[in-house]
């Protein structure tokens, strides 16, 4: 596959990604709003989808100029044909993985960043008895 093409779409994914956690990590938790980090992961889903669009389409076009190669060449044997579409698959699949994985672990820490916002936000032990109990303290 085109290296200067995977390079640049998985590039332009990993930048979003990095964007959106330093983002997160930046803000101090007594700032942070869920609703925020909601849409925080909502983007990552959305840039995850725009990426395999167009690692999809780069694929397409990179196999297609491959075999008009190949066919120039006077190579267009099945089996230099099949090892060169094969070869463009399994980059892509190595790109496309490096991406999951990018994208997992942004999910992880916003996911992270909420259970620490959740157990700050919590009343502490004594306030939920209190109000067990039905007294009204201020």
């Amino acid at each position: 596959m085109d290296t200067p093409t995977v390079i640049s779409l998985t590039g332009s994914f990993l930048k979003v990604v990095g964007e959106v956690l330093a983002d997160v990590k930046r803000q101090d938790l007594a700032t942070i709003d869920s609703d925020q980090l909601r849409l925080k992961r909502h983007l990552l889903c959305e840039e995850l989808e725009e990426f395999k669009v167009s690692l999809d389409a780069a694929v397409k076009k990179e196999k297609g100029k491959a075999e008009q190669d190949l066919i120039s060449r006077g190579l267009g044997n099945l089996t230099v044909r099949e090892s060169t579409l094969r070869a463009i698959d399994h980059d892509a699949a190595t790109e496309f993985e490096k991406a999951s994985r990018e994208y997992n672990r942004a999910i992880e820490e916003i996911a992270l960043t909420e259970r620490r916002l959740e157990v700050q936000n919590r009343p502490p032990w004594w306030k939920k008895l209190l109000q067990s109990c039905g007294v009204s303290r201020k």
